[in-house]
This record gives C-alpha cells, sequence and structure tokens, in this order.
C-alpha cells in the first residue's frame, strides 16, 4: 500500500478498487479541480469517457467509456502484494516437530518467530525459537505448484531471493493478478528455473517496446494461457516466439476476430475458443513450417457459420467446432479434405438441432477418417451401421428426385449414371460407400411407384412477386419433407434454415407451409397434384 499518492509506481500499474481491476494509466492533477487523481482504465468496460475530459486527453483507454478518475484512497485502492508474500501466505504453515502438540489458545510469544508447543504427554511448554523460518524453508523448497488466483499479486519485491526460495517450482497460476508488465513476467520465469506451466488468464500486460528483450526467459515454458488477455492477434504473433518449447496455447476470451501466422516449432495444442473468428482465418495456422507439430485445435464459441472448403489444416488430427453456427451438410462436407482428422466435436451446432442420431449417422458417413466423434469413440459396427443408413438415405433421395431407386443387384460400375448430379453433391460419399457396401435396397409399393407428381416450383420475392418462370420438378408423395426441401433448396440455391414452401390447395384456396419442424412427414401430406404450384420463399 502506498501512503500518499507520491508513493505509487509508475504508470501503467494494476489496481483493484471495490472489486474492480482496472489499470492506472495516469495520476496526476485534472483541470478545473483541486489536489490529484488516477485515471483508470477499467477491465469490465463500466466507465465515463476516453480518457478525454473538457477536450484534453490525459490517457487512451481501451474502449470509448471504459475511463474514469478516482481520488486515490489507500485503503480503497489496491496495489497488489509481493510474489513471494502471496506465496507464503498461500502455502506456509506451522507444523509441530515430532513428539510436540501446538499449545493451547492463548499461547502468548515474546517475538516474531517463537512458538510455543507442548512436549507429548507432559505439562512442559517448550519455545521454539526459529521454528517457523525452518517449517518455511522446508515446505517452499518443495514446492513444485503455485496457485494464486487472484491473490493480488502485484510486483516481485526481490527477485534476486526467489531462486533460492522456490527452486523446483514448475506451475504458476497467476489468473486475475495485477502484474502490468511482461517484462515482470519475464524476470520471475527466469527465476524459477523449474517453471514449465504459467496461468495468465485476466492478466492485462503490456508489452515491451523491442520484444526481442523476452528472449531466453520462457525457453521452458510448455504450457501459456492467455484467456481474457485482451492481447490481440498481432500481440500473440510476437509473444508465441519466445517460447520456443510452447506445447500448449490457450488464447480464449479475447475477441480476436483474425489471425497472424506465428512460429511455434514445438506446439500441439491451440484453443482458440470464445473469440470472433471466421473460419477462412485457420489459414493462418495451415504452414506446416511455421506449426509442424499441430494437432489440436479447439474453435468453439466463435461465431462460424460455414468452413471454407479451401481451408485445411493436413496434420490436424483433432478439430472442436461445438457451439458454432453450422447448418450445412456441405460444413461437415469440407472436413473430408482434412487428411489426418480422426476427432471431431460438432454439436451444438443447427445441424444438431433436430434428431441428434441421425445427424451423428450422417457425420460419421461424410467422414470416413473420424474415429471419435463429439468424446464418443467409434466402432467399426457404428460406422458401417452409419455408412448403411446414409447410403439409404441417398437411395430414398434418388427415388423422391427420380422416381426410380438404384436396385440392389446393380453392379457397382454401372451406379455412376445413375446417380443425379444434385444427389451427389448432397451426398458426396454415396459413390464411395456404394463401392463398399453395395446400394441398399430401396422397395416401395409398386403402386406408389406409378404416383409421381411433377409440380411447379416458382420462387417469389419479399412482395410476393414471381422471379422468373416457374420449374418443374418431380416429386414421389411417398418422399419425406426433409429430403424434398433438400433438393429444392440446393436447386434453388437457397440456405435450407432460410427456406419456405407453401402450398395452396386448388379447391378451398387454403395456404400451407410445408413443416420445418417435422421434416420426416411425408410428401403425400399435402396432396399435390400435376401441374400443382408451389410457392417458394426466402425467409
Amino acid at each position: 500500500m502506498a501512503d500518499t499518492i507520491n508513493d505509487l509506481p509508475p504508470t501503467p500499474f494494476r489496481v483493484i478498487v471495490d472489486g474492480r481491476a482496472g489499470t492506472v494509466k495516469y495520476f496526476g492533477e485534472v483541470d478545473g479541480t483541486a489536489g490529484s487523481w488516477l485515471g483508470v482504465d477499467w477491465d469490465d468496460q463500466r466507465g465515463k469517457h476516453d480518457g478525454t475530459v473538457k477536450d484534453r486527453r490525459y490517457f487512451t483507454a481501451a474502449h470509448e467509456a471504459s475511463g474514469s478518475f478516482i481520488r486515490y484512497v489507500p485503503t480503497r485502492v489496491q496495489l497488489g502484494i509481493t510474489f513471494l508474500d502471496a506465496v507464503r501466505d498461500r502455502y506456509t504453515t506451522r507444523e509441530p516437530v515430532e513428539g510436540a502438540e501446538e499449545a493451547n489458545e492463548g499461547t502468548s510469544t515474546s517475538g516474531p518467530d517463537v512458538s510455543i508447543v507442548k512436549w507429548e504427554n507432559s505439562n512442559i511448554d517448550v519455545e521454539m525459537v526459529g521454528f517457523a523460518k525452518v517449517a518455511q524453508k522446508q515446505t517452499l523448497e518443495n514446492l513444485q505448484e503455485a496457485n494464486l488466483t487472484d491473490r493480488l499479486v502485484g510486483n516481485l519485491g526481490d527477485v534476486s531471493i526467489i531462486p533460492s526460495v522456490l527452486p523446483k517450482l514448475a506451475i504458476v497460476d497467476l489468473t486475475g493478478s495485477l502484474f502490468s508488465q511482461w517484462a515482470q513476467i519475464a524476470d520471475l520465469a527466469c527465476a524459477l528455473p523449474c517453471l514449465e506451466n504459467l496461468y495468465l488468464n485476466r492478466v492485462r500486460l503490456q508489452l515491451p517496446e523491442d520484444v526481442t528483450t523476452l528472449a531466453g526467459a520462457f525457453d521452458r515454458v510448455r504450457l501459456l494461457t492467455l484467456n481474457l488477455s485482451m492481447h490481440t492477434a498481432e500481440d500473440l504473433a510476437q509473444l508465441v516466439p519466445n517460447f520456443p518449447a510452447l506445447e500448449e496455447l490457450h488464447f480464449g476470451f479475447n475477441n480476436v476476430a483474425e489471425l497472424v501466422p506465428f512460429d511455434a516449432p514445438k506446439l500441439r495444442y491451440l484453443n482458440l475458443q470464445n473469440n470472433a473468428l471466421a473460419f477462412d482465418q485457420v489459414a493462418a495456422l495451415s504452414d506446416r513450417d511455421r506449426l509442424p507439430m499441430l494437432r489440436h485445435l479447439n474453435l468453439q464459441w466463435n461465431g462460424i457459420s460455414s468452413l471454407a472448403p479451401d481451408t485445411v489444416i493436413p496434420h490436424l488430427t483433432t478439430l472442436w467446432i461445438s457451439d458454432n453456427n453450422l447448418g450445412q451438410w456441405t460444413d461437415v462436407d469440407a472436413l473430408h479434405a482434412w487428411p489426418d482428422l480422426t476427432e471431431l466435436r460438432i454439436n451444438r451446432n443447427p445441424i444438431y438441432a433436430g434428431d441428434t442420431e441421425l445427424a451423428r449417422i450422417q457425420v460419421i458417413a461424410r467422414l470416413p477418417s473420424l474415429t471419435v466423434l463429439n468424446g464418443s469413440e467409434i466402432s467399426e459396427k457404428d460406422r458401417m451401421g452409419a455408412e448403411v443408413y446414409f447410403l439409404k438415405l441417398a437411395n430414398e433421395a434418388i427415388l423422391a428426385q427420380t422416381g426410380s431407386a438404384i436396385h440392389q443387384d446393380t453392379p457397382i460400375e454401372e451406379v455412376p449414371p445413375l446417380v443425379p448430379a444434385e444427389i451427389l453433391a448432397a451426398y458426396p460419399t454415396f459413390l464411395t460407400l456404394a463401392s463398399k457396401h453395395g446400394v441398399p435396397a430401396v422397395a416401395p409399393p409398386e403402386t406408389e411407384k406409378l404416383k409421381v407428381v411433377t409440380v411447379q416450383l416458382q420462387r417469389l420475392g419479399k412482395n410476393g412477386e414471381a422471379k422468373g418462370a416457374p420449374i418443374q420438378h418431380r416429386i414421389l408423395p411417398s418422399a419425406n419433407v426433409r429430403h424434398f426441401r433438400a433438393l429444392v433448396a440446393r436447386q434453388m440455391r437457397i440456405s435450407p434454415r432460410k427456406l419456405k414452401l407453401r402450398v395452396t390447395d386448388k379447391w378451398t384456396g387454403r395456404q400451407e407451409y410445408m413443416a420445418a419442424d417435422d421434416d420426416m412427414k411425408l410428401v403425400s401430406y399435402y396432396n399435390l397434384e400435376d401441374g400443382q404450384v408451389i410457392d417458394v420463399l426466402d425467409a
């Protein structure tokens, strides 16, 4: 604690005020007021301005209204304690020596390092001078992991004594600490000869002007977490080369919308969850010369709405892309180009919004290299069942479009010309799987084979006006709405999620929308007749 404002460290430095974290970027006088003020850029962005007051800029806040001025009150503004004080407070205890037990409550001591213990099975009190120091030294010398989350660590104190006090410390969690400079973290890393895992979540650190000054400090660090650190992609590209042994990097919750290529020769696991990345940004990670060991990528909660087919990390084995906005099977098909991909997490996307078991079948059949899906292993039985069912779905779609399914005895070399291009596009692994399993039978009753209906698909604009001439489409009433909607969406080039199909009864004039929430309903439910017009609307 600084007694006066003049005792404060140079800006920028970190503070906690009434439970809120922020960075002090200015202290001094403010025009038109008396006394001195602290100019704080608040982490939660709940300020009043951007560092400018009455046309004078005192500091530059990170956001338009994240800055404000406060008076310095020592009892209110927490500046942070030293690293070793935090470790001692968290991990040192006074343990009695063998054969002794703690003194009764109320026992007083004559000095700061005097312990009173009562010898076992006696009434004799024994003073143990220096006992606390010995206990601390024994404890800290063997300490390998220090969790200092939210313990207000803000400075290093006498860094020269840290190596002798903590010679074995390998894991340090400084989440929520009050460090403000990467130079401080580098000094700490140099003082910890065994440091391997470094957690810096919710720590706002400023890079030095010359990032090369960090070289050598982090040569042993294998795991680094920078979640909610508010670093940019450019910051990351400058930082990572200073971690030559880095194998695992967490860089989530930083609102990053783009990636900058960086070099990390040993990086295997990269967590980019909860950012704002479009999938094409993954191209920045595809250079095998820069990231030769990268195997696991986490892109959960990024709002990704499509997967670009030309964006590939060929050596990646594990991709987590759950909790995004993927709604097209073409997005899954794009991953077919990732030859080494064996594990995928893709649940809690729109493609899983309906029948989750059917969605699992589709993913397995579309990606033959997968061995684990959404955390569950894919057995040989699972794969065979999924692939055969997928073939059946495709053959049903062929039946719905052409009025004739491919017969199960058809020689495989005769199958390709029998498959419409639209079906191959919708079921891209059909021919490969048919070569493996054959084409399963789809045999509707003979009477239904004669009931193919030719309808007119009329595209309508927003105001109900016709857009172009109607398009003829043959449909089998026994087909389900799921297949019909998918075929129409592809033919009209409309997203299935936005597609609306409206049927008008020729006798009553009643209009009804084909169900989007019950895709297994049969087309026959709508009593379609030859020549009937189906309105196609783009929601």
